[in-house]
This record gives structure tokens, C-alpha cells and sequence, in this order.
């Protein structure tokens, strides 16, 4: 759909594990609330080349993880280890948060379900009450990491 409409710029898929691009040869690389392959991103870097990643921040779809989790520890959510990750690999040179609340109408929550990675390992029933709420608050709770290539 991207591609559609913005003829003017190019857009690839590819594999994050094998990306079908040559060495050295981006200045930036946007990895938005996706793995990361920290070793594929330093070899299509330029040497002085820029990660930004975006990932999330403790209290991100916590209301989310409330509903669809029993489980105290499966309803709070760290970013140490991808935070300490993304700092073995570049150098991070900025940070910000971005922290507001979404409200959802039933249909907002319909499209949320089927795209959150949340719902694949609850249970059905969890998703059932999770599908029948007329509205939802949903807090959105980021990082924006920007990092250089470490050489």
C-alpha cells in the first residue's frame, strides 16, 4: 500500500536476516517495535551511519497486558535487555520518550487484536472479552533511541 502512494520512493522486503542489499551503503536504518539484526544493520551501515530504533517503554499497552494476562509478570514489560543490545552494537547519541493515551472505539479494538503480537499467547477466551468492549484506553509508551555505528 506504501508503495502505491509514494511512487516516488523506492521500498524493498526482504529478509532481516539476509537483506538483498550491498555492504555500506545506508546512512540511516528505521527499525520501528521489530527484532533486530544488529550484525546485518553494521554491514549495511556506513561507517558513520545512524540506527534509530523505537521500542517500547514499560507501560506501553499495559491496559492490553491487564486484559488478555492472569499472570502478574506477563502484564509489566522491561526493555533492559534490548536496551543493553542496542548499546553493545551502536553508540547511543540521542533518546526520547513519547508517552500519551490512545482511546479505542470496538472497532479500533478489532484491528488491534489481530495486529498485536499480545494475543498470540493468551487464550481465547481472554481474547473473546478483549473483542467485546465498546472502548478501550490504550496507553502508548515509547523509545526513541538513535545510535551511530560504532566502527
Amino acid at each position: 500500500m506504501a508503495a502505491k502512494n509514494h511512487s516516488d520512493t523506492s521500498w524493498a522486503v526482504g529478509d532481516l536476516a539476509n537483506t538483498p542489499f550491498y555492504d555500506k551503503q545506508f546512512d540511516v536504518i528505521l527499525n520501528i517495535l521489530s527484532p533486530s539484526n544488529f550484525a546485518e544493520f553494521k554491514r549495511l551501515l556506513r561507517p558513520d551511519g545512524s540506527v534509530v530504533k523505537v521500542i517500547p517503554q514499560s507501560e506501553y499497552m499495559k491496559e492490553l497486558r491487564e486484559i488478555l494476562f492472569d499472570d502478574p509478570e506477563k502484564q509489566v514489560y522491561s526493555n533492559v535487555d534490548t536496551l543493553e543490545r542496542f548499546n553493545e552494537n551502536f553508540e547511543i547519541v540521542d533518546s526520547s520518550r513519547i508517552h500519551y493515551t490512545k482511546y479505542l472505539n470496538n472497532s479500533a479494538i478489532q484491528l488491534l487484536a489481530k495486529m498485536t503480537p499480545l494475543t498470540w499467547s493468551t487464550t481465547e477466551e481472554k481474547i473473546k472479552i478483549l473483542l467485546e468492549r465498546n472502548s478501550l484506553a490504550i496507553t502508548i509508551d515509547l523509545q526513541v533511541l538513535i545510535g551511530k555505528n560504532i566502527k
